[in-house]
This record gives structure tokens, sequence and C-alpha cells, in this order.
């Protein structure tokens, strides 16, 4: 019989499992990781903006980020970010609705779907 616990096999899983994924990344991604951590600590020790100001600007870090380097359509990125922006207590909740309003929004939710975005396996399986 084993003498270990449950508790400490599943952190001993639970770590490699992290060190498998940690390794896995390619080199550009330590870089830009790294980049992204030292942005956010710049901008959440800067004492020139607000806690709103701070909270935008971080959003907008991961947004630009997420457009770049990622597949996922803009428009998604955008209503995230304006969801995180408002789950963060960085605007109201009008924020939400006028841009629900927006018809530029669902101009690139619809063209992403109309090209077949949503039929890879973006939100559905087959």
């Amino acid at each position: 019989m084993n003498a270990t616990t449950r508790i400490e096999r599943r952190k001993s899983t639970s770590y490699q499992i992290f060190k498998k994924t940690l390794l896995a990344m390619p080199n550009y991604s330590y870089i830009l990781l790294s980049l992204f951590i030292v942005v956010c600590f710049a901008i959440f020790f800067t004492s020139s903006l607000d806690y709103k100001g701070k909270v935008a600007l971080i959003v907008f870090v991961i947004a630009m980020i997420l457009w770049i380097a990622t597949k996922l359509p803009a428009g998604y990125v955008a209503l995230g970010a304006i969801l995180s922006i408002i789950l963060l207590k960085g605007a109201d909740a009008s924020l939400l609705y006028d841009s629900f309003s927006l018809e530029i929004v669902w101009l690139m939710i619809g063209g992403f779907h109309h090209r077949g975005g949503g039929d890879k396996g973006f939100w559905f399986s087959k």
C-alpha cells in the first residue's frame, strides 16, 4: 500500500501537468507572457490613473493580444472585453447595452458565421 495520501498524489499530478504545459509552450510565448506581466505591473503601479483607467488599459492590452495572436473573431473579443470591464467594475452596465446597439459588432459576428467560422467548432461541435 502506498504511504502517500490522495491529496499528495493530486498535488504531484497537478504540478506535472503544469510543468508539461509550461514546457510545451514555444519560446516566443515566454517572451510575450513576460512582456504582458511587466506591462500589467507597470499599469498597476502607476499613480496617475484611477481604478477605471487601469482596468480599461489592462483589458485593452489583453484584447489587443487576443486580436493579434489568436484566431478568435474580433466581435467576440470586443464583447468579451466589454464584459470583463463591466465585471471588474470599470464601467456601468449601460456600456454593454450600448455596444449591442452598434451595427458593426453584429456585422463582425455575422460575417464570421457567414464565412463558416461557426461550423469549425468555435462554439459548436459536430
